[in-house]
């Protein structure tokens, strides 16, 4: 009887600490490896969901949408709640974009629009949905810690002058956004420069710092989230200003330090802030480009 009560009070001492008994094993390396399966369900995702797809493509368009079935049903059948998040929002962010590639007018539903479209109908069916919840913290403002001015500000120092480096040596079109305004009064275009700055980095950090990285941080460990979140957001910029590869390795470079800042804060508020500035960096740019 001594023996049996002890055999007890050790299980349940193991179930409190979360140390695991010779026993238990088999079923950890399971929860392992399932966790580890969700994770890559989300990386092929998180690169998938910023290809740049056009209307011109429609085999690529088709393809995207297989890949992309097939990892729903793969998500759906883990029943993880990161992965189904996770998954769902690059869904309706593909879903987005194809609707409004394919069937609304163009330039009705572009990028970052797709996002934030995808986003509030993303959270609406995550407050619906309770195995999907929570999504709280894809949100997170996050916490000032010692090191966050510096870190911002040299992130800030260094992105600026990447850009502007990068746009004296290679003499790029004018960016899509603010070729776009046209040939109106530079105020106007000042103020649709700093308009889409706030609406790109809002629509950009929910997505690749707010909800990738924080569920790849859940399934998968901070450090390989932090990592696929930067290479997914470089892949994305292909098309983007800069463009190419050297636009791919800026842009997972600067989105690696972005996600640093979001680990090292908890919350989205100060790589908004950062982004901000990059975005309107560019439109500056992209203004002096016009002239």
């Amino acid at each position: 009887m001594p023996q049996r009560r002890s055999t007890r009070s050790r299980r349940a001492f193991d179930t409190m600490t979360g140390m695991l008994t010779t026993t238990d094993a088999p079923a950890a390396d399971r929860v392992s490896t399932r966790r580890w399966g969700g994770a890559a369900l989300v990386a092929v995702a998180a690169f998938l969901v910023g290809l740049p797809v056009s209307r011109d493509a429609p085999l690529l368009w088709a393809a995207l949408a297989g890949v992309l079935a097939v990892i729903s049903a793969a998500a759906y059948a883990l029943r993880d709640p990161a992965v189904l998040r996770a998954v769902l929002l690059v869904d309706l962010v593909v879903a987005c974009t194809a609707a409004g590639t394919w069937l609304l007018p163009a330039g009705l539903l572009t990028w970052p629009t797709t996002v934030l479209v995808a986003m509030a109908i993303g959270v609406g069916i995550a407050r619906l949905r309770p195995e999907l919840r929570p999504v709280a913290p894809w949100l997170r403002r996050g916490r000032r810690t010692p090191e966050l001015p510096w870190l911002v500000l040299a992130v800030v120092v260094l992105s600026a002058a990447a850009l502007t480096a990068w746009a004296w040596l290679a003499d790029p079109p004018v960016p899509p956004f603010v070729a776009n305004l046209g040939d109106r009064p530079v105020a106007v275009i000042a103020a649709g420069v700093i308009g889409f700055s706030v609406v790109n980095a809002v629509a950009e950090e929910f997505l690749y710092r707010g909800v990738l990285q924080t569920e790849l941080t859940a399934l998968a460990g901070a450090t390989t989230a932090i990592i696929v979140q930067a290479a997914a957001f470089g892949v994305a910029h292909w098309s983007g200003f800069p463009s190419g590869w050297m636009g791919v390795g800026m842009s997972a470079a600067y989105g690696l330090l972005l996600g640093v800042i979001r680990h090292r804060t908890g919350g989205i508020l100060a790589v908004f802030a950062v982004h901000i500035l990059a975005d309107t960096t560019i439109g500056l740019l992209g203004m002096y480009l016009l002239r």
